[in-house]
């Protein structure tokens, strides 16, 4: 496309120097003249025309790409924020429902299934959304480290599924019940945040990588408040 702009150009910078010349260094009473002009005044606006259509080509192409790029980077930012709120939810949602004695979690087995069926969901969502930044790195100035991140929640959350796949907690009484304990990967994210791997796998990971994914789509002008303000608190 640069080199079609440069081609049109020159003709045209070619065109208007032969008027010039003809106008000042031929008579323009002589008809051949006159008709030499007319065609070049005519190829001058036909390739001006051509120049300017080119142009608006290409912007309108780079805008169409730059609001593609833009969507897919939204698309991610909105998917991992849909998967820290989800796990976020589930976490408080089976803390509330469960029984707390002497620092022993105690829930139920459907509690439990539950959680786990909504986990897996946003683990697999995880998955793909890794695989789609890993594809298309290139549009994120730090495509590697935002694909680093989203796989550093998505594996945390494999853990706990796998634990519920293959290492079955056994359930007992009515409603059927068990300690937490029992299924370490899941009492991990439901035991005391400071001290869990929940958060420097999962937390961490989802605000540095949600930090790299901003400055991507406003070209890093991060405001300082919004640079320096960090979490209140976490449950």
């Amino acid at each position: 496309m640069k080199y079609v702009v440069l081609t049109l150009g020159s003709v045209g910078l070619l065109a208007v120097v032969g008027i010039w010349l003809d106008w000042h260094f031929l008579s323009p009473k002589d008809m051949d003249t006159e008709i030499a002009k007319s065609l070049l005044s005519i190829l001058t606006a036909s390739v001006v025309t051509q120049a300017i259509a080119v142009v608006i080509y290409q912007y309108n192409e780079s805008r169409k790409a730059q609001l593609e790029r833009d969507a897919f980077r939204a698309h991610v930012l909105d998917r991992v924020n849909d998967a820290f709120v989800k796990v976020k939810g589930v976490r408080r949602r089976v803390r509330a429902q469960s029984e707390l004695d002497n620092g022993k979690i105690t829930l139920t087995r459907d509690n439990y299934q539950n959680a786990m069926e909504e986990l897996n969901d946003t683990q697999l969502g995880l998955e793909v959304v890794a695989k789609d930044v890993e594809t298309n790195s290139k549009i994120f100035e730090d495509g590697q480290i935002i694909f680093r991140g989203i796989r550093a929640m998505e594996e945390y959350l494999n853990q706990l599924i796998n634990e519920w796949e293959h290492d079955h907690a056994a359930f007992s009484g009515e409603p059927p019940q068990a300690v937490s304990s029992l299924m370490p990967r899941f009492n991990d994210l439901l035991s005391d945040y400071k001290n869990s791997q929940f958060r420097p796998q999962f937390v961490h990971s989802y605000y540095q990588t949600i930090e790299k994914i901003r400055a991507s789509m406003t070209d890093g002008k991060t405001l300082r408040w919004q640079i320096l303000l960090k979490p209140l608190g976490e449950n």
